[in-house]
């Protein structure tokens, strides 16, 4: 599944937060609290582009 981060904040009708944008350690699997909400939901960061604001799950 691809969306953009514009899409999920309109799937979460609020904004990611600054360091979603900036970091791409807060995308990927570490125990954060969106990580946890992903995993729970059957889904897996693939990709991350910071640059096109563009992330990638997988099943």
């Amino acid at each position: 599944m691809r969306l953009t981060f514009a899409e999920i904040e309109k799937i979460l009708n609020d904004k990611l937060p600054a360091s979603a944008y900036v970091h791409e350690q807060w995308w990927l699997r570490g125990g954060h609290t969106q990580d946890k909400a992903w995993l729970e939901a059957g889904y897996m960061v693939d990709e991350i582009d910071l640059n096109e604001q563009i992330v990638i799950f997988h099943q």
